[in-house]
């Protein structure tokens, strides 16, 4: 009679196991180790961190395909890409059994924005040299993505304006009041009371933002993402991005991508098909369609 399959915790080897035999080797992991191996990233304008003394820094290659499974899986969190580190095999296989801690993840993320971008290009005349990329027949369009900026704490013009206005009073009637009375002390200097400095600081940040709303041309604002915009998604009006992004139809590679904070895809067409011509090295044109979001005359013309 046939026994069960079950787990035997207390089975030992002969003779260790290898760390490469922990994966297939048809598994797309192995393409991310292949891909950043191959890679000069301080050319690409990577952070090489060098340190002299205490604790050896983790080496940029390592983050870097951290990141790239992340991305691949769709984990974005550093916490959670952390965690992976441990708990999921094809992570602990690229990783070596290193687990970085999400501190160094998130620095690694912010101080090399400008060489991920480089990289993704890298990676599209990969797939073009790899035939991956038809350069006949490309699509593009966009999509929203709501910012991490709540839309209660986001700022109108109309409000901005009336708390401007408040503000000026309260702080010009403190300063006369001040004035007339202190300035005996102290040789006659003054200084505003500290709950009076925090609203100086606040009229000096709406004055800011009404600034930007002149110049942007818009009527809402958010103190955390200056640059974010309201935009219409899913009925709603949150504060968002706008993110582009264009695709070869061979294989579905992504040739070009970007963010914008433009609410409408109507200026976009001609920039993006731009940056898919660079990231590609096409030289003839590519048939490019776009639904009817991207229609205007400048664009079409």
């Amino acid at each position: 009679m046939a026994l069960p399959i079950a787990p035997d915790y207390g089975q030992q080897f002969l003779f260790p196991p290898a760390l490469e035999d922990w994966i297939p080797k048809d598994h797309p992991v192995r393409f991310i180790r292949e891909f950043v191996d191959q890679q000069d990233l301080a050319k690409l304008g990577f952070a090489m961190p060098i340190s002299m003394e205490g604790r050896p820094p983790y080496a940029p290659g390592l983050l870097l395909k951290i990141w790239l499974y992340g991305y691949h899986h769709r984990v974005r969190s550093t916490r959670k890409l952390e965690a992976a580190c441990r708990d999921q095999l094809p992570l602990l296989w690229l990783a070596g059994m290193i687990v970085p801690d999400h501190n160094s993840l998130w620095r690694f993320w912010r101080d090399n924005k400008p060489a991920l971008g480089e990289l993704f290009k890298q990676s599209v005349r990969l797939a073009v040299n790899a035939g991956l990329v038809g350069l006949a027949l490309q699509a593009v369009d966009g999509t929203k993505i709501q910012a991490a900026a709540s839309s209660q704490t986001g700022w109108s013009k109309e409000q901005m304006q009336k708390l401007l206005a408040a503000l000026d009073a309260e702080l010009g009637e403190a300063e006369k009041q001040l004035e007339e009375e202190g300035l005996s002390l102290e040789a006659g200097a003054y200084r505003l009371p500290r709950h009076l400095e925090d609203k100086e600081a606040l009229r000096t940040a709406v004055k800011a933002g009404l600034d930007q709303l002149e110049q942007d041309g818009r009527k809402h604002y958010h103190p955390n993402e200056p640059e974010t915009r309201r935009m219409k998604c899913e009925g709603k009006g949150p504060f968002a991005y706008n993110a582009q992004a264009v695709v070869d139809q061979s294989h579905g590679i992504v040739v070009a991508a970007d963010i914008t904070v433009e609410e409408t895809d109507s200026h976009e067409l001609v920039r993006m098909v731009q940056q898919a011509q660079q990231n590609t090295g096409a030289s003839s044109a590519v048939l490019t369609v776009a639904d009817g979001g991207y229609g205007s005359g400048a664009q079409n013309s």
